[in-house]
């Protein structure tokens, strides 16, 4: 296995938007009431801008000329906030590995890439979003070392009887 990692560049553009369509469906799947059953996160000018971007990183794994997956990232800083500390985080706004990849560590190479990333813009931590349906997921990052920082919860109120 002589997996690659290297800044996404607008010709993996098609295979991020296939990626992208893995996990929009996943989404739907797990939440329908939430995720549309079509369309995508992004657009190939809105990947094109992410892949140019000064604050937002892609990562994209290779095997050979196989593509492997990807994780997409988002410095934020929290500056001047009325309760809050100053704190640099790089947000994971996606990581996917094809199916067909999975098992092979392709995720932990990404999240490892991602990390040095986040250790060269001096962030404190990295932290993302991860659906209760996705077990999968979870399990993956708690393997990774990321622990639950808060919930969201919610009240469905179309289905409130009373």
């Amino acid at each position: 296995m002589a997996i690659t990692v290297r800044r996404a560049e607008e010709k993996d553009i098609p295979f991020l938007l296939d990626l992208l369509d893995q996990i929009r469906d996943l989404h739907h799947r797990g939440r329908p009431d939430v995720f549309k059953d079509n369309g995508t996160k992004y657009t190939a000018s809105e990947l094109a801008k992410k892949i140019c971007s000064e604050d937002e990183r892609i990562f994209v794994a290779y095997d050979g000329e196989e593509p492997l997956g990807y994780v997409c990232t988002v410095r934020t800083e929290y500056r001047h906030h009325n309760i809050m500390l100053d704190k640099k985080i790089l947000y994971i706004d996606d990581l996917c590995v094809y199916p067909s990849s999975r098992g092979r560590g392709i995720g932990r190479v990404l999240m490892d890439k991602a990390k040095d990333y986040a250790k060269e813009c001096g962030c404190a931590s990295m932290e993302l979003v991860c659906w209760k349906f996705d077990g999968s997921a979870e399990g993956f990052y708690r393997s990774y070392g990321f622990t639950t920082m808060s919930r969201r919860m919610e009240y469905k109120i179309y289905n409130d009887k009373t």
